[in-house]
């Protein structure tokens, strides 16, 4: 039997899922779907194809299947629309940039009980998965730190950055997926921050091109995740998993595997330039796997709800949105003693609920703290944007002895124990028990 496929978007990845789609066995591309007739045209054409609309294309009942390559602000849309016509769906991440409407989404595929798979191709990479199961069969025991390397070569056109909904669920949803697959955990805590290093149009957009997260898992295993729109050397997609008997490494994807020996160096190809080079292999794999579980009626490894989880936030939530820095700016080196003191205490927030910073401040960097004025009071710092979160009291010192006279080297501020005790806490009076009696 025949499916009959209409795939929606004629761009870089539409043209790669066509092309895949049409090598599958008992699969065949009717319809291309394009606000760019022309673009559509040209697809269309190359594999014996028909433009049409999104009402035409949906409302063919010899449509067995939809593959959704389009805008991202286009994708719940077209994955409820689908669905209501009992027609499969595989649908390029993410699925919504909103909760509720990527809730409606699942919703709406349970509702229908048809296959929906979304494109999360990192699982299909024959590198990531080799080494997944290789985790699973135990080869490095219990998995507790990943480390997951992601860098473009170059930012994507201004214009797309204004609609992709910021780098973290446009380019991070990636990294947040494989984090949830590879150590089969969810996040508990997570801290993120930003800022803009490459291109001053991508702040100007009211993004951020560069990231560092941190996540704690439910289970206490630990994340690192940084992430960059530029890197000069080409894309780089690489991770570390340490675990309790050994490591595991993935590292780049090369034009050759050649290496060159010299009296001067030792060199090798740098990475492939470009993702749709990097992930050809796993692009042709996840479109095939689709197919195949249409065919066999058996459930996807990719689901709406996977899409569903790395879009939400985990039960605590630290980070800056999508702010910008500046073209070219640094970390934020102030030299008033006051901006020192709240960088630090950023990172040891009593249990009051507390403002934090989220944007840049006036030298252009972004940091999660507050300015503490010369009082010794919690202030906001001018020329930023605020979020508000409440975290569990960790003061910076608890592993010194209780009784220590030596202050920790965060606070080594001022003379008075009580000027770094306020700087440090906004609600002192709460927190006076959890500090060394030689600070009270």
């Amino acid at each position: 039997m025949t499916i009959e496929v209409a795939v929606f978007g004629a761009g870089h990845i539409g043209r790669i899922h066509a092309a895949n789609l049409a090598r599958q066995p008992g699969v065949r591309l009717r319809y291309v779907v394009d606000v760019n007739r022309e673009a559509a045209s040209a697809l269309a054409a190359r594999h014996g194809a028909q433009v049409a609309d999104v009402d035409g294309a949906l409302g063919d009942a010899s449509i067995g299947a939809t593959v959704v390559c389009s805008s991202t602000d286009t994708h719940a849309e077209l994955i409820m629309a689908s669905a209501v016509q009992r027609k499969h769906v595989f649908c390029e991440k993410p699925v919504d940039l909103t909760l509720d409407r990527t809730r409606a989404c699942a919703d709406a595929v349970r509702r229908a009980d048809v296959v929906c798979m979304i494109g999360f191709q990192r699982r299909f990479d024959p590198t990531f998965s080799a080494l997944k199961a290789r985790v699973d069969a135990g080869e490095i025991g219990d998995p507790e730190m990943l480390v997951v390397t992601n860098r473009d070569p170059g930012a994507p056109p201004i214009d797309y950055i204004r609609h992709s909904g910021g780098i973290f669920k446009d380019m991070l949803i990636h990294d947040f997926d494989i984090f949830r697959w590879m150590l089969d955990d969810e996040a508990d805590t997570l801290h993120a921050t930003g800022c803009c290093l490459s291109d001053p149009a991508i702040a100007e957009a009211g993004d951020i091109d560069s990231t560092a997260v941190t996540i704690r898992t439910k289970r206490g295993r630990l994340c690192q995740i940084n992430t960059a729109r530029r890197a000069a050397y080409g894309y780089d997609q690489r991770f570390e998993l340490l675990g309790s008997l050994g490591m595991l490494q993935a590292g780049n994807v090369r034009p050759t595997e050649v290496t060159t020996y010299s009296k001067t160096a030792v060199s090798t190809d740098v990475p492939e330039a470009f993702f749709l080079e990097h992930y050809r292999a796993a692009y042709a794999a996840e479109i095939a796997y689709f197919f195949a579980a249409i065919d066999e009626g058996k459930p996807v490894r990719t689901t709406v709800d996977d899409g569903l989880k790395a879009l939400e936030k985990p039960r605590r939530y630290r980070g800056a949105r999508s702010a910008s820095c500046g073209s070219g700016s640094r970390p934020h080196e102030a030299s008033a003693r006051g901006h020192r003191r709240a960088r630090t205490a950023g990172s040891a927030a009593c249990g009051e609920s507390r403002r934090v910073r989220a944007g840049c401040d006036a030298r252009g960097c972004v940091q999660s703290a507050a300015r503490t004025s010369a009082t010794g009071r919690v202030e906001p710092c001018p020329a930023s944007r605020f979020t508000t979160t409440t975290r569990p009291c960790l003061p910076m010192h608890r592993s010194m002895p209780c009784g220590s006279s030596r202050r920790p080297r965060c606070m080594r501020r001022r003379s008075s124990p009580r000027y770094a005790r306020a700087s440090m806490c906004s609600a002192r009076s709460r927190c006076r028990s959890i500090w060394p009696s030689a600070m009270r």
